[in-house]
Order: C-alpha cells, then structure tokens, then sequence
C-alpha cells in the first residue's frame, strides 16, 4: 500500500512538471468561486451557480497551464487592480480619520490628491501640487 502511494505521488509529480500552479489571484478565484456558490443558493441569484463554474474553470485552467508568461502577466494585472482598490480605500480612510483637522483637495493639472491643514471657513487658499508644481486656489 506504502508503494501504491509513492508511486501516485511520483505520476503527480510528473504531471506537475513545467506546470504554473497555485498562487494568489488562484485563491482569490477560488474564495469568489465560494462566494457565488452561496449566493447561489438563494432562490433568486441561481445564476451564480453559472459564474462560479465559470471561476473554478479558469482557476483551474491557470494551475495546470504551461504557458508561465501569460499567467504572470494576469497576476501582474491583479496586483495592479488589488493596489490601486487598497490606494482608494487608504484614501477614503485617511479623509474619515483627518475630517476635522486636514483637506484633501485633488490637482486639477495632475489629479494628485493633496492633504493640507485646514484652513478657516470660507477663505480662498492658494495650494501648490508637490507633484506637478502646478498652483491652484482652493475655498473653503
């Protein structure tokens, strides 16, 4: 019996060989495929059951390719996506922290977000992006 298992652990071994395998954007597929299968589960979102087929397939699709150039371009893609979505949500938690102390005012030239101290209500301030050096007035 112990021979009968190192022989399967070999053939999968072998099978494996050259092959991508698991990484992140894997297991983000497949806790998305998780969660449309419970979605699915009510009466009227059975559809997801469709687009968790669909996620599995792919996920699957993508441990067992050998094409390794294609399936790092598609993680890089993720982490470009999961990146800009975590600056987002930095951002909106840094405005709800600083509410009363700070202003986020965004470039007009560049569209760089800019936190400045905040100034009384209703003056006109003249702000200056760090990244473009583009000046542009503000009020408050």
């Amino acid at each position: 019996m112990r021979n009968f298992f190192q022989n399967l652990s070999y053939k999968m071994q072998q099978f494996m060989q050259g092959r991508y395998g698991r990484d992140e954007l894997s297991s983000v597929l497949n806790i998305a495929a998780i969660i449309c299968l419970i979605l699915s589960l009510f009466r009227p979102l059975r559809f997801f059951i469709y687009i968790a087929l669909a996620i599995i397939i792919w996920s699957l699709f993508r441990c067992y390719s050998k094409n390794r150039s294609g399936r790092v371009k598609e993680l890089n893609a993720y982490y470009k996506v999961r990146t800009f979505v975590e600056n987002k949500f930095k951002l909106i938690k840094g405005i709800i922290r600083d509410r009363n102390t700070h202003l986020y005012c965004k470039c007009p030239n560049c569209k760089t977000v800019v936190r400045i101290a905040k100034p009384a209500k209703g003056k006109t301030i003249r702000i200056n992006c760090p990244k473009c050096k583009n000046s542009f007035e503000k009020r408050t």
